[in-house]
């Protein structure tokens, strides 16, 4: 499965968080907005902090689960006869290669990301009391474009 296993790599490594791709640009957005610096806010940043940590604790078990799932997956010895015989057609490559080109897309230009979700976030802001205000205003958006 020529196409499956590396295709399915990059899938794991994206939801490990490693850069570039989009799943380390969400994870350091997360990471920006727990630990981004503003007004002092003592013992109320703990629980920000605390969470921080559980968040890096849960991405480095991700990572070794999912290199475990493709090692298991792709890395073994063929138990059937049939692994042979197995071709996959363009209707079951192609969405796996779509979502390969949307994680290099967004992990390579992030701010693509940002614009694809500024709309519906503006709309979750409108409906809560939040003030209406861009999404570039809460995210620097030259740290994403380096």
């Amino acid at each position: 499965m020529r196409w499956t296993g590396p295709l399915f790599l990059l899938g794991c490594l994206a939801s490990a968080a490693l850069p570039p791709l989009n799943g380390f640009v969400s994870e350091f957005l997360l990471y920006l907005g727990l630990m981004q610096p503003g007004k002092d806010l003592g013992l109320a940043r703990m629980p920000l902090m605390l969470a921080a940590g559980i968040l890096a604790l849960v991405g480095g078990v991700s990572a070794l689960s999912i290199t475990r799932a493709f090692g298991l997956s792709f890395l073994g010895v063929p138990r059937s006869p049939q692994r042979e015989k197995a071709r996959p057609n363009a209707w079951m490559i192609g969405p796996m290669i779509v979502h390969a080109l949307g994680i290099l897309a967004i992990g390579l230009v992030p701010a693509l990301g940002l614009k694809l979700v500024e709309a519906p976030a503006g709309m979750l802001l409108a409906l809560s009391s939040a003030p209406a205000v861009p999404l570039a205003r809460y995210v620097d958006m030259t740290l994403l474009t380096r």
